[in-house]
């Protein structure tokens, strides 16, 4: 076997994240160290993964504390599988592992066209496109490149050097989702400065991309430069700069491998097990049925696109949510059956109004919100029922709006408002399944309903948390 990369034409095949997710592959980092490290090493891992059909994986050796840094594309099976194949190996001392969530990469910054994904799998056979890079053919790519799901990236500058910086941040390892965003939105800022080179001041870094994610490594910086020392000492002082509130530890790693072994392929088994109907982890978490159920495959389709718009936020809601709102609602609109969707919805929005209703939430709320304690909570209410002209009785649409202005007031820069509050729109939605008129538009509004739960419910989210945090505080 040789060792050289699989790119034998200098070019190499790059998916987007979303088409490795689609077919249930998740990205993990690991780094090897080993006791009195041999290149035979690198080779015996390539050929045991290889014959356990995990391809998608890059191997490299490297400068550093370890000795090899691995990429790779696995199912949960072939994740275990690849693990195994690690601990039979004698002369490893040790490695970790970084579990990669969220990818911001430089050939990737246009929003990919799911769409198409969907519909194309099976007309247009993966392993048929992969088989024709490897043999030179770049033809059947150009589906995918235009809607930005692939690219095929030339071979790196032979005479730079490719480098991952490992950021570790937090003095215990620690950090929490609002610090993640911190990170993710600074970093997404400096991958812009560097790859745009806005100023004669920053060093030519080619391919600059980020992996977040938890294991060794937070966040993987990767890129490729000429000028090695300068291209680090660059990158790690922007880091600093910028996050320097959140003690950012830097490790970087140089390849040092001159013919690494490199390949982004979706593994056969990824693809064979596709085909027996098993959606990504994110999905199956909280909806297992969702390809058992039948139905119209352009609604099951459709379901799964609008699933992927919203992974992200689908992703850190509460699972109780999960299980009791959107699983029946999706499987009523797979199932084409309405009836569900009447009975659990309505009886969510039912939950959701008597918590909203319920005096003690609205005043922890506020108190955590505005700082103040006492009487002036209730002057504070007083003058956002005002503004938001409460009825009396208050209805839904009062009742969230005033949630909605507490936010604006004393956070107009929270994530949890977004750019619209259609509060009307929700309400509405809430009045056609009391009334009973989703018997007759379901097929045409359940989407809309969809789209409005995901503006609602981070929102929802919020607003619990926030109040259970004030309760919490005032019982001490």
């Amino acid at each position: 076997m040789t060792r050289k990369s699989e790119q034998q034409f200098n070019k190499m095949l790059l998916w987007h994240q979303k088409v490795h997710e689609h077919f249930n592959e998740n990205l993990y980092y690991f780094v090897l160290r080993f006791k009195g490290y041999q290149r035979q090493y690198r080779d015996n891992i390539q050929e045991a993964s290889i014959s356990q059909g995990i391809v998608g994986i890059c191997i490299y050796e490297v400068f550093g504390d370890f000795d090899i840094l691995i990429r790779v594309w696995l199912t949960p099976s072939m994740l275990l599988a690849f693990t195994k194949i690690l601990d039979s190996i004698a002369s490893l001392s040790y490695y970790q592992v970084m579990n990669v969530k969220r990818i911001s990469h430089w050939g990737f910054m246009t929003e990919p066209k799911l769409e198409f994904l969907y519909n194309a799998t099976g007309d247009l056979d993966l392993d048929v496109v992969q088989r024709d890079i490897r043999e030179g053919n770049y033809n059947s790519i150009k589906a995918y490149a235009d809607a930005h799901l692939a690219i095929i990236r030339e071979k790196e500058n032979e005479n730079g050097v490719k480098f991952y910086s490992a950021l570790h941040f937090g003095e215990s390892g620690v950090i929490t989702k609002r610090q993640e965003d911190e990170i993710y939105k600074s970093l997404i800022e400096i991958q812009e400065e560097i790859l745009n080179k806005k100023s004669d001041e920053i060093p030519l870094i080619q391919n600059l991309s980020f992996y977040f994610g938890d294991g060794f490594a937070h966040v993987l910086a990767k890129g490729n430069t000429s000028n090695f020392v300068v291209a680090r000492k660059f990158v790690v002082e922007q880091i600093i700069r910028r996050l320097r509130t959140l003690l950012p530890e830097v490790t970087t790693y140089a390849i040092c491998d001159e013919e690494p072994y490199e390949s982004d392929d979706v593994s056969r088994d990824a693809l064979e097990t596709f085909h027996q109907g098993t959606p990504p982890i994110w999905i199956t978490n909280w909806f297992p049925d969702f390809f058992k159920l039948g139905g119209d495959p352009k609604i099951v389709t459709k379901v799964h696109s609008l699933l992927a718009n919203y992974e992200i936020i689908i992703r850190n809601l509460p699972n109780d949510y999960l299980i009791n709102l959107l699983n029946p609602l999706l499987e009523s609109v797979i199932t084409e059956n309405p009836d569900k969707a009447v009975k659990e919805v309505l009886y969510w929005f039912s939950t959701v109004e008597s918590r909203l209703y319920d005096n003690n939430n609205w005043f922890s709320f506020l108190r955590r919100l505005s700082g103040c304690q006492g009487e002036e909570v209730s002057i504070i209410s007083k003058q956002i029922e005002a503004r938001v002209g409460t009825k009396q009785p208050p209805t839904f649409v009062d009742l969230l709006n005033k949630y909605c202005w507490a936010l604006k007031e004393y956070r107009p820069d929270s994530p949890l408002l977004g750019n619209k509050t259609p509060t009307s729109d929700l309400s509405d939605m809430r009045n056609i399944f009391a009334h009973g008129q989703i018997f007759i538009k379901f097929n045409e509004i359940w989407e809309r309903l969809f789209n409005l739960l995901m503006w609602f419910l981070p929102l929802y989210t919020g607003i619990n948390i926030i109040s259970k945090l004030k309760c919490e505080d005032t019982e001490n």
